[in-house]
């Protein structure tokens, strides 16, 4: 089949167009011509539109995690090269798209965590993964956000069509923020702030179960004798879980030191907040929030994962224990306190976190690094078009 018939380089599918994806699809743009096919939900997640965009026509499943988004004639009237599709199973028409890319000749990629995290990965036992699996073989193309999960999966697959991409935001943007907040100094942030207390904990994400922001009540009743009760605990995020934490804390007469932000989408209200904070505490589920964390040099602890939780997203390979955060074995808030209590009366050690977080942001998680993997995957496959 000749190229010419194919008049969209690139075509990406995911449930949603989250707001922070859109410097890496802007940058893709540049080198392809780009569409990004979406749907919208009420996840919480601030989503948007653009002029490369098309909201696709979906039927809902029952949960909002299980859709079939009308993508035949979407892809008939694009006509794409190369498809990057969400590899999620509750997108129930994604075996629509497998088929047509046989049909219409374009290249599949799939992109994802690449299995359950929840669940693991294992094929021999699970239909789900036999089925995900056989996927992964009929594709062209594996995207990834990790290296460790590459080098799990690629024991079932060849591992020279599995591509990683690094989870990351438009950090450039986020220190060109950092550095101006550094050039107030955090006294004076924190003045602007009114934030009185000498140690800040920051909590990013949604306030549901499975994230546990209630653990940094007990955090906060370990550690304030120790601290003169010079300690002040924020939150950032909406949740089903806020309503409770905000009466249990107005209960227990905590008021003073608990502040709860709301959802905030601006870079530069959330740096202001990372930047005055000491660390973040994430105890349940980690995230891209690590990524925002790391751009204002805030370290980040957590509780380590086995079978039953925390099931971490692929972030959570940038918390490097004892050097950009911590990790503490599961369920132990005495231990994690004991790392904070340890991290905010040691100044060498604040500075020594400092150094390899900024390192890490700037030469491992930097936007140009996602989107060069994601364009060799793009390369990769339009090399096989014939």
């Amino acid at each position: 089949m000749n190229k010419s018939i194919y008049k969209t380089d690139l075509m990406i599918v995911q449930k949603i167009f989250a707001h922070y994806r859109e410097p890496v699809f802007n940058e893709l743009k540049k080198k392809y011509t780009l569409t990004v096919v979406h749907s919208k939900d009420d996840s919480g997640i601030k989503q948007i539109e653009t002029d490369y965009s098309v909201i696709a026509g979906k039927i809902g499943l029952g949960a909002h995690t299980r859709l079939y988004l009308k993508m035949v004639p979407i892809l008939f009237k694009y006509r794409p090269r190369v498809v990057i599709h969400e590899f999620t199973m509750g997108i129930i028409s994604m075996i629509n798209v497998i088929i047509l890319s046989k049909v219409l000749k374009y290249k599949l990629v799939l992109w994802s965590h690449g299995y359950n995290r929840k669940k693991g990965f294992n094929p021999a036992k699970s239909i789900g993964d036999k089925l995900r699996l056989l996927y992964i073989k009929i594709s062209d193309a594996l995207l990834l956000y990790g290296e460790s999960d590459k080098e799990m999966l690629s024991k079932y697959v060849d591992k020279n069509k599995i591509f990683t991409a690094k989870n990351t935001f438009d950090t450039g943007a986020l220190l060109k923020i950092y550095d101006e907040l550094a050039a107030k100094g955090k006294d004076k942030v924190k003045q602007d702030k009114k934030v009185k207390f000498k140690y800040n904990l920051i909590f990013i994400g949604r306030l549901i179960k499975s994230k546990q922001p209630e653990l940094l009540l007990k955090i906060y009743e370990l550690l304030k004798d120790k601290l003169n009760n010079d300690i002040g605990i924020h939150y950032i995020g909406d949740g089903e879980s806020k309503k409770s934490l905000m009466d249990e804390v107005k209960n227990k007469n905590y008021s003073d030191n608990f502040f709860f932000q709301g959802a905030v989408y601006e870079d530069d209200k959330i740096g202001e907040l990372l930047f005055l904070s000491d660390m973040m505490v994430l105890p349940g589920e980690c995230g891209l929030s690590v990524v925002h964390a790391f751009s204002f040099s805030c370290p980040v602890v957590t509780y380590e994962s086995d079978i039953y939780g925390p099931y971490h997203g692929p972030e959570i390979d940038y918390v490097i224990n004892n050097k950009t955060g911590y990790l503490v074995k599961k369920d132990d808030p005495e231990k994690m306190a004991e790392v904070i209590y340890t991290y905010l009366k040691d100044n060498n050690l604040q500075k020594e976190f400092k150094i390899n977080i900024i390192a890490m942001v700037k030469n491992d998680l930097s936007l140009n690094s996602m989107v060069s993997g994601i364009s060799n995957c793009v390369e990769y496959c339009m090399a096989k078009i014939k």
